[in-house]
């Protein structure tokens, strides 16, 4: 072993863990979340291990990024660059559709949206929060594209503790394959929040920290 090319080895970079996202509810539109839980109550039906892995009904929400935040004053300097965001971007289109079914890497299902101005826009405006909150030092830039979606389910990363309680390990696609084509909506959006992710209480939503209307106003 080459104790010297060991000993000049570049440290790991250091990730803050996530502490707060910003988010479109949808915890509120009517009759949706009788559709995700008819979708999750299928699901269980296959594979009952995915029960753990289900998202709450209560929490649904749209993700436009994470954030790792200390103190309330990095939480008002979010809300002050969503704030001018908004303001000086055109308006995103007012409704979304949700149309089939996907999964990151079989580990977390996903309800996706149609392609269309609504979506076009969410992904726009994502692009523009990032842009504003990384020059402001308060969001690392993604490294991957952003992909507007409601999770379903999500199963964690493997652990000892996960493997000997027999988890499920991701979720299969035949889990979900009587629902692929599932549709919903169009979906009225009219708000954009910052939430923590700590908090949540069962059947409730995320603890909100602050709340703007899309429209800019």
């Amino acid at each position: 072993m080459n104790i010297s090319a060991w000993r000049t080895r570049p440290a790991r970079m250091y990730v803050p863990r996530p502490t707060h996202f910003l988010a479109l509810p949808l915890n509120h539109v009517p009759g949706l979340q009788a559709a995700v839980r008819a979708i999750q109550t299928d699901l269980v039906g296959c594979v009952p291990s995915l029960a753990p892995t289900l998202v709450d009904p209560a929490s649904l929400h749209i993700t436009l990024g994470v954030l790792s935040l200390q103190g309330e004053e990095a939480c008002r300097e979010v809300a002050d660059v969503a704030h001018a965001v908004l303001h000086a971007a055109t308006p995103p289109a007012p409704s979304i559709t949700l149309t089939g079914l996907s999964d990151f890497n079989h580990r977390v299902l996903y309800w996706d949206l149609v392609p269309d101005a609504g979506r076009r826009s969410l992904v726009r405006l994502a692009d523009l929060l990032e842009q504003g909150l990384v020059q402001r030092g308060l969001m690392q830039p993604s490294r991957r594209p952003f992909t507007p979606h409601l999770t379903l389910a999500k199963v964690p990363p493997a652990s000892p503790r996960l493997r000997q309680a027999q988890a499920p390990r991701d979720v299969p696609a035949e889990a979900y394959s009587a629902n692929m084509g599932a549709t919903y909506g169009p979906i009225l959006l009219s708000q954009l929040q910052l939430c923590a992710m700590r908090g949540r209480l069962p059947g409730c939503y995320y603890p909100t920290l602050f709340e703007l209307s899309l429209d800019g106003a």
